[in-house]
């Protein structure tokens, strides 16, 4: 599955049409409510697109990072 079809998918699932916080913040995480994953969710898809690793703690220095959750903060 490429990028865009991967990112088309996460924005399909319902908790991106709902005015629930719960939901929203579930399919954010790539997770139905049910709490199944869904991959790739946009949180965490983004993370194994990028690749790296999150075990250094100068990882979140990266500029790829900081715009990543920078635009999941504008959704």
């Amino acid at each position: 599955m490429d990028n865009s079809t991967a990112v088309r998918k996460a924005l399909s699932v319902d908790g991106f049409r709902s005015n629930n916080f719960s939901a929203f913040a579930t399919a954010l995480e790539g997770m139905r409510r049910d709490f199944e994953v869904v991959k790739p969710g946009l949180h965490g898809g983004v993370h194994r697109a990028i690749g790296g690793t999150r075990m250094h703690s100068h990882s979140s220095n990266d500029p790829v990072f900081s715009l990543h959750h920078t635009n999941l903060d504008r959704l």
